[in-house]
């Protein structure tokens, strides 16, 4: 018997995201199958907007599959960013514990985002 969790992306189901509306996720990986992060496909639509949030003790790092748009780091309660980078397929980084970060798709078809959460946030 195998250890390993598999899992395939083809076959894993879109869901609704449980606490952002508009945005669909295909959970890969969680606390039930690996004790030190998440893996998610994030999808967000034409138009659409990830707000403002920060993760208390999670480091958030991704990175663009398909599509075009922007992540706006140091958001502060009016919608500001310190620093806004431009999202394209293969670009990808880190977002550290407690900064306040969005995404916004700025291009013609949905934004797709590989997310790892460490330590895992669900």
């Amino acid at each position: 018997m195998s250890l390993a969790h598999l899992f395939n992306l083809s076959t894993t189901e879109w869901a609704d995201h449980p606490t952002l509306p508009g945005l669909k996720i295909k959970g890969l990986e969680g606390r039930a199958t690996h004790p030190h992060l998440s893996f998610m496909l994030v999808r967000v639509a034409t138009g659409g907007v990830i707000p403002r949030h920060a993760h208390d003790a999670a480091t958030e790092t991704v990175l663009i599959v398909s599509g075009r748009g922007e992540l706006c780091l140091g958001v502060d309660e009016n919608g500001v960013a310190a620093e806004v980078a431009p999202l394209a397929p293969g670009i990808g980084g880190s977002v550290p514990p407690g900064l306040y970060h969005s995404v916004h798709n700025r291009g013609e078809e949905p934004l797709e985002i590989l997310a790892i959460h460490t330590p895992p946030t669900r």
